[in-house]
């Protein structure tokens, strides 16, 4: 028998109340949401509760804030994409993945924000890619128990101005905020360099306060505070190698392949700015690769 966390244990008329609710505000309008997301909370407690969760199981602000996630979700594609849907490169560069868990048993999200910088070609997919892979993490997390949540880790290690990208802060922080359930346990930033301690201030403005109470701060002698080194990547000090976190799934095509397909449109020079940036990554990923 599963034990509902107290956090999460409103009353099975609640549910009921919630779900016929929506069913009479959504039942003319399916083209326009996540069906599938639609009839899983039909039928999952736990996912109803954790969504709930986040209007403190209120029935009359929660029906309102799930006919807004079916249809962000909708609007933005997310009821068709797979791990495929992304360009190869994605995942062979291992800016954002899945890996290990915290000392608490929590699936981790990994960001490097090193990685990162402001690319206009790929910008719309490389944010749809992010939320993609916490999307993952946390159903992997719902999947180990109602305790369980996930953790955000962003690495900032030697990160500069130039990977700093106010407007993707926005957008994920927006995200976790107005479209996610109730899981999420911290976020960790891990060495964020003094320079960036001016867009650390202009992020936190963005927040709400329990938010900020979330985000907690490390550097390479108090990261294992909060991980265990064994459940950790390499550039971190860990032995996960990178054939561990950069997993290649099959069935990808190239940004370029995608883009001949019309799947990921951008012009000629928007293609041709972005592999600049992929051989960039590669010089500082492989230093002494021929």
């Amino acid at each position: 028998m599963t034990v509902i966390p107290i956090h999460l244990s409103y009353p099975e008329e609640t549910l009921t109340q919630v779900r016929s609710k929506l069913r009479e505000k959504l039942s003319n309008r399916l083209t326009e949401i996540d069906v599938n997301l639609l009839d899983r909370l039909m039928v999952d407690d736990l996912l109803l509760r954790r969504y709930i969760k986040r209007r403190n199981g209120d029935i009359e602000t929660s029906v309102p804030f799930l006919c807004s996630v079916l249809e962000w979700r909708k609007r933005m594609g997310f009821p068709e994409l797979t791990e495929t849907s992304f360009p190869s490169e994605f995942y062979e560069v291992g800016g954002i993945y899945n890996y290990g868990i915290d000392s608490e048993g929590n699936p981790v999200v990994h960001i490097r924000i090193r990685l990162f910088q402001k690319i206009e070609g790929i910008l719309d997919i490389l944010k749809k890619f992010s939320i993609y892979q916490m999307y993952r993490a946390d159903e992997l997390a719902a999947s180990k128990g109602p305790e369980f949540g996930w953790v955000l880790v962003f690495d900032c290690t030697d990160a500069s101005i130039a990977n700093a990208d106010i407007d993707m802060a926005n957008f994920v922080s927006s995200t976790l905020r107005n479209y996610f359930p109730s899981g999420q346990k911290y976020i960790l930033v891990h060495r964020l360099p003094w320079l960036l301690s001016a867009v650390k201030t202009l992020v936190y403005t963005m927040l709400p306060g329990y938010v900020k109470k979330k985000i907690r701060f490390c550097d390479e002698k108090t990261l294992t505070d909060h991980i265990a080194i064994n459940n950790l990547p390499d550039y971190l000090g860990g032995p996960g190698t990178p054939s561990d976190y950069r997993l290649i799934p099959q069935g990808l095509t190239t940004t370029r392949e995608l883009t001949i397909k019309g799947l990921l449109p951008m012009s000629d020079e928007q293609l041709s700015k972005t592999y600049q940036y992929y051989d960039k990554l590669k010089c500082f990923l492989y230093p002494n690769k021929d």
